[in-house]
């Protein structure tokens, strides 16, 4: 079996294609292709998806429309990104068009609309049912729009601040977003819904009739014209309740494009074989399909920019035939060998797969330490709304580590709450989040510590504290000392005591202060960053709060 013929070779190649050259072969294909094939773009979409790439894609090409199109012809006509975008729609919107399309269908199910009838009852009832519709759907528009997913509303974003950018006139981008949200997606929704998505119920033949008739009402939306309908056509009736709604539906717009932030995504070369196998042949087919004109309207932007040989390979993995008539005055060949193009090692691709995860994952762990920061600083005046007599100081997050003073509720002495969750950013971001994750456990005994009346649980928090103090200031090339398995289990009991106030007030003290005395010795640790044993270290020492904090609960 030749290369060619091996479905792995042929995804291989296909995908291997699209990563090369700032992906050219998949701009080319959305800007050319004329395919209304929705398995085509249902299997771009995935492939794109599964890379990362989707979004910034779309974004651009959708730009690329909207630069190249007339506005009265924007997003009213099937293109290549109109095509790509509506099969975004269909898998992102699956859910939403559930909750509010199929209540849309069922309703229209059970009304029969005459309004033709020679029976001025029946048309006045018909005329009075579809108001109630445009009133009741609008409401559900609005509310589809407020649940949309973020990643569609900054594409909304982007086509309007695109549109404002290109045709600066008054009242365009309303327009262009209309004939996006009406056209795109109301219309084919309750048209063929079937078609749309599978979640979506197939209306009855009088549900149908009246779905037409509504489809037409909404596609007014897109002019938005001081009359929709003419005086001759008998749908003239619902001029003022179309008039009436505009305002809702510029409220409506404005929501589905209040972001203009496309999503976060890495560039994922490595893509899944088996989503490879599945989604590729869809692709290759519906190019087999198109006839020579359609096919040579694809490859001659390749020829000129100069990246014929990419043509070349792509026509390699099908069974299309670069002889036959309107392909031969194209000059192609055969390539020898298919995708010897491609000069980039596997391992290299690896490389670039996990820095692009690590870089993710940097940036949620920095969102991470912010939102711990925060919080902390929120739990901290939730104290001091709940103690207004005697207010505890905020942490000023701009100072360094340092303790704030603290008043017992049962004792004249003071006593000191370690505070820090400013650690100097020179520190590495791992060490970093591990120290914020180490002080916030500190502040939480410190709470248990001054809210227990518990001589024999303060008692064993001493005991396990010694052990925190002692690992926190030990050399870091020794093991950190651990609280035997044996104290873990042990049974906590309160007994008796005379003076119990007196004994907890002491073991509180005394307990208060071997945690500030710890937690000064981790200056010292700080010298040792370069010291692979830190993070241990410090993971170590996680783990005793850890076991102190299962004591107090």
């Amino acid at each position: 079996m030749s290369q060619t013929n091996n479905p792995f070779f042929k995804t291989s190649i296909f995908w291997k294609l699209c990563c090369v050259y700032d992906h050219i072969v998949v701009h080319t294909l959305i800007r050319y292709c004329s395919t209304t094939s929705n398995e085509f773009w249902d299997a771009l979409r995935d492939i794109l998806d599964a890379s990362g790439i989707l979004y910034s894609v779309l974004a651009d090409e959708l730009r690329e429309e909207v630069m190249n199109t007339k506005p009265h012809t924007l997003f009213r006509v099937n293109s290549g990104p109109t095509s790509l975008l509506s099969s975004v729609f269909r898998k992102e919107m699956a859910s939403l068009m559930e909750r509010h399309v199929n209540p849309i269908i069922h309703s229209c199910n059970t009304d029969d609309i005459q309004l033709d009838s020679p029976d001025e009852h029946v048309r006045t009832k018909s005329i009075d049912t579809v108001t109630k519709y445009i009133n009741i759907h609008i409401t559900r528009f609005q509310q589809m729009a407020s649940e949309i997913p973020e990643n569609l509303r900054s594409i909304f974003g982007i086509v309007r601040d695109t549109v404002d950018e290109i045709f600066p006139d008054s009242g365009v981008s309303t327009q262009i977003l209309s004939a996006l949200f009406f056209h795109k997606i109301i219309t084919p929704a309750i048209i063929t819904p079937t078609k749309f998505c599978s979640s979506i119920s197939t209306p009855t033949d009088k549900g149908r009739q009246t779905l037409m008739l509504l489809s037409k009402i909404y596609q007014t939306f897109v002019n938005q014209s001081d009359e929709p309908f003419p005086k001759e056509i008998n749908l003239h009736v619902f001029n003022d309740a179309i008039v009436s709604e505009y305002k809702r539906v510029h409220d409506m717009l404005d929501l589905l494009s209040s972001s203009t932030t496309l999503p976060e995504y890495h560039f994922n070369k490595v893509v899944s074989s088996q989503l490879l196998l599945r989604r590729v042949p869809p692709i290759i087919t519906s190019l087999e399909s198109l006839k020579p004109a359609a096919v040579s309207a694809i490859i001659q932007p390749f020829i000129d920019t100069g990246f014929k040989n990419l043509a070349e390979n792509l026509l390699a993995l099908t069974n299309i035939n670069i002889y036959q008539k309107d392909l031969a005055k194209l000059d192609l060949k055969k390539p020898k060998d298919v995708g010897i193009f491609y000069d980039e090692s596997e391992e290299l691709c690896y490389t670039a797969v996990i820095r692009g995860y690590e870089d993710t994952v940097n940036m949620y762990q920095k969102k991470i330490n912010k939102l711990t920061e925060e919080i902390f600083k929120l739990n901290q005046v939730i104290e001091r709304l709940d103690a207004p007599i005697e207010p505890k100081s905020l942490v000023n997050m701009n100072t360094s580590p340092s303790l704030t003073p603290r008043k017992e509720e049962k004792e004249s002495t003071k006593t000191v709450n370690i505070q820090e969750f400013y650690i100097s950013e020179k520190i590495p971001d791992e060490i970093r989040c591990r120290l914020i994750t180490l002080t916030s456990k500190e502040n939480q005994i410190y709470d248990f510590i001054t809210k227990s009346e518990s001589t024999t649980v303060l008692g064993k928090c001493e005991k396990f504290l010694g052990v925190y103090q002692k690992a926190s200031k030990c050399k870091i090339e020794d093991d950190a000392p651990k609280i035997s398995q044996k104290d873990k289990d042990k049974e906590i009991k309160d007994k008796d005591k005379k003076d119990k106030e007196k004994a907890v007030a002491k073991n509180k003290k005394t307990c208060l202060g071997i945690l500030k005395e710890a937690h000064d010795n981790r200056e010292a640790l700080m010298s040792h960053l370069e010291d692979t044993k830190l993070t241990q270290r410090i993971v170590a020492l996680t783990g005793i709060l850890d076991d102190i904090i299962f004591i107090f609960n």
